[in-house]
């Protein structure tokens, strides 16, 4: 493998990992209400 192809595949994998994939298990701060998943815009603070 000549450093052309290592940058590309380290690019690659770079991007990959940053897609944002959230976990299914996503949970509240303690002591927080949950509010996940929420609708958006807001309802109660949509300033109509």
């Amino acid at each position: 493998m000549n450093i052309r192809t290592l940058t590309i595949a380290a690019l690659l994998t770079l991007s990959l990992s940053a897609c944002g994939i959230k976990p299914g298990g996503v949970g509240s701060p303690a002591g927080e209400p949950d509010t996940f998943p929420r609708t958006y815009p807001n309802i109660e603070t949509d300033p109509r």
